[in-house]
């Protein structure tokens, strides 16, 4: 079987998929692997892939130990704040669509920590499949199909991106647009939330909420993309063994996935509508349902094409 065997860190590793999107749209090579392998070293460099070889080291299960405590304290600050926004419809849905996106960003942790190994095996065998050398008149076809399907998927990803980057900037700006304290409605002990109670204490949980915000998004941007993309390499590699044993592993996140998508996207329109009169406050929500919208757009596109060939 296809061992994976990239743990080298360095931070550059994390755009390695947009430097072989560069050779292969320039210079028609070859992809050398799949754009779900490029996602799981993205991950893997953000110390936020514990397989069973990374599960051994103390320091990764700090990590992530440090990460399921920082997520759960703040789904309970979005929690603890839900009482304060019940007078104002847009703080109030505002407040529930967060805590929606902590509770999929939760849901997804908590998935991927318990089946990686699992993952691991269908995003190996894919990788396999797309590096196998091949031979025989029809070489040529495969050889485009697997070059069409990872420019599309590498093109989607540097979409998401640039998406969820211009998100993360106006989501973080907010307090400077608006009369809002902090990135995100929250309330924590003591009033730490209030600056002018506890100034210092109120810079550090702006710091947190920023950081807190850029590094799991990306978490979130590189697990989605490696779980909508196995089935992409489905439809271009396509084999019943792949096909039952990718439903088996990925059956429980893409059912979530639809449910919290639909939440959002709904949420996310009705505050928009709401807040239509103030821009700073709108723009916002329509970038979140626009984001929300196409994910859930292209999980529904790649499945078409896995079962395509079975109608």
């Amino acid at each position: 079987m296809w061992a994976y065997r990239a743990r080298d860190e360095n931070w550059r590793r994390i755009y390695e998929l947009f430097k072989d999107f560069w050779f292969v749209l320039h210079q028609k090579t070859h992809p050398k692997h799949t754009s779900t392998f490029y996602n799981r070293i993205q991950l893997t460099v953000l110390w936020n892939y514990p397989d069973e070889e990374l599960r051994r080291l103390s320091t990764r299960l700090i990590w992530h130990a440090f990460i399921w405590i920082q997520i759960n304290v703040f789904f309970l600050t979005l929690l603890f704040a839900l009482p304060e926004s019940v007078d104002n419809i847009v703080d109030l849905g505002q407040d529930i669509l967060w805590m929606i996106g902590t509770f999929h960003m939760l849901f997804k942790w908590h998935f991927f920590y318990f089946y990686i190994d699992d993952i691991d095996e269908v995003i190996n065998d894919l990788d396999a499949c797309h590096c196998e050398p091949k031979s025989g008149p029809a070489v040529a076809i495969i050889r485009s199909e697997q070059r069409w399907f990872f420019l599309m998927e590498s093109a989607q990803g540097l979409a998401w991106h640039v998406g969820i980057i211009l998100f993360c900037v106006l989501v973080v700006l907010q307090p400077l647009l608006t009369g809002q304290k902090l990135p995100f409605h929250t309330v924590c002990p003591f009033h730490w939330h209030d600056p002018s109670q506890h100034p210092i204490s109120h810079v550090c949980i702006y710091i947190w909420q920023c950081v807190f915000l850029f590094y799991n998004m990306a978490c979130i941007l590189y697990t989605d993309l490696f779980s909508s993309h196995c089935f992409a390499q489905l439809a271009v590699n396509l084999k019943i063994l792949f096909v039952d044993r990718t439903n088996e592993v990925f059956y429980s996140p893409l059912i979530m996935q639809i449910l919290t998508a639909f939440l959002m996207i709904s949420v996310s329109t009705f505050e928009a509508l709401v807040a239509r009169h103030e821009p700073a406050v709108a723009v916002r929500f329509v970038i979140f349902m626009v984001l929300s919208f196409f994910h859930l757009f292209c999980w529904c596109l790649f499945g078409d094409m896995v079962s395509e060939p079975f109608n």
